[in-house]
């Protein structure tokens, strides 16, 4: 099912993996890049999304 378009979204996940394997392989969405920060109080780690070359489709996937 492909998307028409969204904002900039960000959404806090539990499962990263599973969820950018949704986005991409399930509506369309093309990977941006991956951020992971290795902090002992502040563990993160992001995908952030986007769907084709639409200005603004941001969509970033973050579990801490």
């Amino acid at each position: 099912m492909p998307v028409a378009g969204f904002a900039f979204t960000k959404l806090i996940v539990s499962d990263l993996q599973g969820l950018e394997r949704f986005y991409s392989e399930g509506l369309g969405c093309r990977v941006v890049t991956r951020i992971a920060v290795d902090h002992a109080e502040w563990p993160l780690d992001e995908t952030i999304l986007t769907l084709g070359t639409t200005p603004g489709t941001t969509l970033n996937l973050v579990c801490y």
